[in-house]
């Protein structure tokens, strides 16, 4: 949702560009950029906790995955009969 403000708002002050609500576009469009930085700074601690979960569970497949690959791989013997 607040990535489809941020973008209202840009769409606005692009779309008012030679009008007499361009003014006002610049002003609403610099209030949002203001509130997007807040926005982010407030959120970057439960993007970093949701990463980090992401990733534990990528590794976690993975070893599970080298698990069955080594199980399931048998010993290479060369045949030695031409």
């Amino acid at each position: 949702m607040a990535g489809l403000t941020y973008a209202a708002a840009v769409l606005f002050a692009a779309f008012t560009a030679r009008t007499f609500l361009f003014e006002l576009a610049m002003k609403v469009l610099l209030i949002v950029w203001i509130i997007s930085i807040i926005h982010a700074f407030k959120t970057r601690a439960e993007y970093l906790i949701r990463l980090e979960a992401v990733y534990r569970i990528k590794r976690e497949d993975m070893n599970e995955l080298r698990e069955e690959l080594k199980n399931e791989q048998a010993p290479y013997i060369p045949n030695r009969n031409f």
